[in-house]
């Protein structure tokens, strides 16, 4: 049985540091395949890797969200 490695963290402005709602966060795996979720109210967010191993994490921002 291969164990899963679980990624948590939490979005923040960088300027504020006030949490980041709603924000994209996606893992690409391979054979064409992702994981991703959504940060919560408090920016927090966690995924569930099927397998240990080191990733990429990327932040996808919606376009009608205000960017500085």
């Amino acid at each position: 049985v291969g164990s899963a490695q679980v990624i948590m963290g939490r979005v923040v402005d960088a300027e504020t540091r006030a949490p980041q709602p709603q924000v994209g966060v996606l893992v690409e795996l391979p054979r064409d395949s992702a994981v991703g979720t959504v940060t919560g109210k408090d920016g927090v967010f966690a995924l569930q890797l099927p397998r240990g191993g080191r990733f990429a994490v990327r932040l996808v921002v919606s376009t009608d969200v205000e960017v500085r």
